[in-house]
Parts: C-alpha cells; structure tokens; sequence
C-alpha cells in the first residue's frame, strides 16, 4: 500500500547554510550545494541524459545564473563547486561583475553578511586586526598552491563602498602574497579618505 512518513528533518535556512560554508571556507559544503541545485533544477533538453548528473546541472544552473548577471561565458571555467579543481578559472573582472551584481540583488544583505569580516570571523579572523579593513572587510578567501586571492566589499575611510578582487598567481614558494601584498592592498583601499563626488 502507501509510503507512510516516519519523520521529517527540516533544514536550517539557506542564509545560515550559506555563512557555515562561506566564513570558514568549507568545501564540502560548496560541494554539496552545488549537487543540490542540480537535484533542484530542471535538465536542459541540451545536456545528454549521461552527463545529467546533480553536479552537471548544477553547474548548468551556476552558468545560467552568471549569464543573467552578464558575466561572458569565456571569462570562466567552472568545474567544481569549490574552486579546487586546476580546472577552474575565473576573471577578477567577472568577480567583481559578480559582487556587484549581488550587492543589489534581493538578498544583497544575507549574502554579505555570510562572508567573513576581516580581524573578527572566518577565514579572515586573523587577519587586518588593528587597520582600516577591521570590521569593515567583508570577503571570500581562496587559494591553492601558488594561486591567492580576496574579493568582497568595503566602506573606505572616505564613505565610498567598494566591490574589489585581488588575485596572485604564480608566485615563488617562499613568497607570502597575503601579508604582501593582498592584505596591505585591502587595507589601502579601506584607507582611502576622498570623499565620494
């Protein structure tokens, strides 16, 4: 006869999902979204039925969505939900088209608010402690072996609000990009007291 429901699990919310995954940079759950989204999403009829695997079409949703934001299908490479595949590749340009699109979209203040803030939480806890980009910064880290980067928003000392992305590949081992130039970059910019005209 009938299925009959023993229990039922309900998710946290999105928004907190999303601040888990975000601030301590956990690539798990990158991973587990992105198979999320593709359980969720329709097949396009122009994805073979072997290729349509929960990671295939969430990666078809992902590039959807980025070409609604008028991100160039050749600024990017997506091949995972996390970044760690050498496979993926993405523009500082079409990241900061990213940023800025998502600052004035409906869920501009719960995706900000799941980035990590400079010298107080996640990934950048450690880090800018005592500068301009102190409880200003609000940012996603990433990096793999010679490759670093930062992107997010800020307020400079001047009152303007920024969308920025900083990205250093290929540098020597020896060569620390964070505290080099990365981390000294962000908290110029925080720095800058001109006034907006």
């Amino acid at each position: 006869s009938g299925l009959i429901e023993l229990t039922t699990f309900q998710s946290p919310p999105l928004s907190l999902i999303a601040a888990q995954t975000l601030k301590p940079s956990q690539n798990l759950y990158t991973e587990l979204i992105l198979r999320t989204l593709g359980k969720l999403t329709p097949a396009p009829a122009t994805l073979p039925p072997l290729n349509q695997t929960s990671e295939n079409l969430g990666l078809e949703a992902v590039n959807t969505f980025l070409k609604t934001v008028g991100i160039r299908p050749e600024s990017l490479v997506l091949d995972d939900g996390s970044g760690l595949s050498r496979s993926d590749m993405v523009t500082a340009e079409s990241t900061v088209q990213l940023l800025t699109f998502m600052s004035k979209h409906r869920y501009a203040t719960v995706f900000r608010d799941a980035l990590p803030i400079a010298g107080v939480d996640g990934t950048l806890r450690n880090r800018m402690r005592g500068t301009a980009a102190e409880n200003n910064v609000r940012a996603k880290t990433g990096s793999l072996s010679s490759a670093a980067s930062l992107g997010g928003y800020l307020t400079t000392a001047g009152g303007e609000k920024l969308a920025f992305t900083i990205m250093v590949n290929n540098y020597p081992r020896d060569f620390d990009p964070r505290s080099a130039c990365i981390d000294p970059i962000t908290v110029l910019l925080a720095s800058y007291a001109t006034k907006p005209e």
